[in-house]
């Protein structure tokens, strides 16, 4: 059941909530540098799923914010898409990681690199967002040096800040068991033993003819 479609799009369904519902819990500096911890959603999707699931939460949570807040426009995409270059980035470096039999968040290094990587390209793709708004909309996008580098080093503090929230969530989840992406080796040791089920279970079907 846990390995179903339906069980997969419930999970993100709940996390692409979870971002939206975060998205509104927010402390706003200037009208465009605000500091939200959506993003836990996104990092916590991203290393239990596949990429796919974490831009499918991406795309829909930010999606229904943007709605909800600003309704849709011509740039609606645009604001979108800095949630899932973050979400893309983290979800793919964790399924290298599960290629190489281990998970992202057990090598702390990589990982809060990956974090910080995901932040400083998220914020870049989040200002050319902010510019190409403000050019389309004629209102001043307020985006001076000291505002730019203020931003991109309170995204890398968050992106740190989340990443440590991320981990007890990660290992609460493990312990409940309601299902990550496995690593090789446990998806090589699932299939022997979904083979070693099937002909014991061909073998008590010959047994009882």
């Amino acid at each position: 059941m846990r390995r179903t479609l339906v069980y997969r799009l419930a999970i993100d369904a709940i996390m692409a909530a979870l971002y939206f519902g975060l998205a509104f819990f927010s402390i706003k500096i200037t009208p465009n540098f605000v500091i939200t911890f959506a993003s836990i959603a996104l990092v916590v999707v991203g290393l239990l799923y596949s990429p796919s699931d974490a831009i499918l939460v991406a795309i829909t949570g930010e999606f229904l914010k943007q709605i909800i807040s600003f309704g849709f426009t011509i740039t609606t995409p645009l604001w979108i898409l800095p949630s899932v270059i973050r979400a893309f980035v983290i979800s793919f470096v964790a399924y290298l990681y599960r290629r190489k039999d281990t998970y992202l968040e057990k090598h702390l290094v990589a990982y809060f690199i990956t974090s910080m990587v995901a932040a400083i390209l998220t914020t870049a793709t989040n200002t050319l967002a902010i510019y190409v708004d403000a050019k389309l909309f004629n209102y001043p996008d307020q985006l001076t040096y000291l505002v730019m580098i203020f931003r991109f080093c309170s995204s890398l503090a968050t992106a740190i800040i989340v990443g440590f929230m991320a981990i007890p969530v990660i290992n609460a989840v493990s312990k409940i068991q309601i299902g990550r992406s496995l690593t090789k080796s446990q998806k090589e040791f699932a299939k022997t033993k979904r083979i070693k089920n099937s002909n014991n279970l061909k073998t008590e079907i010959i047994a009882t003819k």
